[in-house]
Parts: structure tokens; sequence; C-alpha cells
């Protein structure tokens, strides 16, 4: 029994080890994100530094209120908010500590990646991320790449210089970085609507997609062709 609770311990201590590292590199890569763009902006490093050490104390205080409202409403892990990196590591761990892992699908897992590595596949870790996801994330991260082999042929048709095209991709990459931003604010506004429907009592429920909404993917159409044209059009007016 001792060996046996020393070991779920041991587990649990390098759950938790994993799970800081893992935290510690997502917040590196969203600091990464955040000073490209500053930098874009023309903000300065301090000043972005001074206010990244301001928002994360903010975020550690307020950013819990947020994830209650969604896990309320939507469900964190549910079909309308899958969170597949959390569910991964949810169920390693629970194998893990109940003794009940899948290890004929984990060394499947390893030897398939050891074989793309081996056939030298351009990105085994796309590959490997596109297995987790759901589908209509993985068609999402397909259109966005569409629209980037697009671009690239719309700049090569322009004739782009590179200072011009790097302004271009900029210009795509905030326009991009609003619309992500913008869907999130959006589910977390849906999600307060519902509670205070809730507590007053009115009847709300979230909207469903139907055959009204099709008229829709129009609107989407329409943001393709911005993120296309709008990138372009600033490039080609800017000062040389």
């Amino acid at each position: 029994v001792l060996l046996g609770v020393t070991g779920v311990a041991g587990v649990a201590a390098v759950l938790t080890v994993a799970g800081v590292v893992c935290c510690a590199a997502a917040m590196s890569g969203d600091l990464l994100q955040d000073l490209k763009v500053g930098h874009v902006l023309g903000g300065t490093p301090w000043r972005m530094e001074v206010v990244e050490v301001i928002t994360v104390v903010i975020c550690a205080l307020v950013l819990v209120l947020p994830m209650m409202a969604l896990h309320e409403v939507y469900g964190i892990g549910g079909k309308e908010l899958p969170a597949p990196q959390a569910s991964l590591m949810a169920l390693l761990a629970q194998g893990v500590v109940g003794g009940r892992m899948p290890w004929a699908l984990v060394i499947m897992g390893m030897l398939f990646a050891a074989a793309l590595i081996f056939l030298r596949a351009p990105s085994p870790m796309l590959i490997a991320v596109g297995m987790y996801l759901p589908f209509y994330s993985t068609a999402a991260i397909f259109v966005g790449g569409v629209f980037r082999w697009l671009f690239e042929k719309r700049a090569s048709q322009k004739a782009l210089s590179l200072p011009e095209k790097t302004r271009a991709e900029n210009t795509g990459i905030l326009l991009a970085s609003g619309l992500v931003a913008g869907e999130s604010l959006m589910a977390v506004l849906l999600a307060l609507l519902v509670l205070g429907a809730n507590l007053t009592g009115t009847a709300f429920h979230l909207p469903t997609v139907s055959l009204l909404a099709w008229p829709g993917l129009f609107v989407f159409g329409l943001l393709g062709y911005l993120l296309l044209w709008l990138p372009i059009r600033d490039a080609c007016s800017s000062p040389n």
C-alpha cells in the first residue's frame, strides 16, 4: 500500500511539474505573439513588458470569472467548448494514476511519430495536432491555409517588394488576430447574457444553426476577401 501511495504521489508530482512547464511554455508563446503585434504597431519593448506584467496579474485575478461562466453555459470539455488539450491531459492523468492507460494506443502513436520523422514529413506536429483537434477546428485551419496560399499568389501577381510583402503580412496577421479575439469575446458575452437571463428569470437561449443561418456564409466570404484585399492595398499604398 505504501509503495502504491508513493507511486501515485510521484506520478501526481510529475504531472504537476509537467502542467507548470506546459503553462509556462504556452504563456511564452502568447507573450511572443503579443510582442510581435506590439512591434508591428510601433510599441517600445519596455512599455510592452510593463503592460504584460500588469495584465498577467489582472488576468490571474479576473480570468477565473469568465471561465466559470463559460463552464456554466457551455461546459468545458463538452461539444460547444471541447478543450481538446485539457481533455487529452486529463485522459493521460487518469490513465496513469488509475492504472488504465491504453498503452497499445500510446505505443502506436509513438511508432507513427517515428515513421513520420523517418519519412521526412514536412510538419509532423501539425499532423499530430490535427489528429486530436475537432474536425471543425482543423477545417478552419485548412481554410486559413487556403487564404494564405491565395495571398501568396496575389502578392506574387502584384510583384511586391520584400518590405511591401512584410507590411501586407503584418496587416493580415492583425486582421486575423482581431477575428480570433472577437470570436472569443463574443463567446464570453453570450455566456454572460445567458447567466444574466437565468438570474433575472428571463428566457434566453443560445442561437442554433438553422436554414436562416446559412446566408451568414456570405459574411465569411466577405471576410476572406477583406483578408486578401486589405493587406495588399495597404502595402501598395504605403510610401517607399
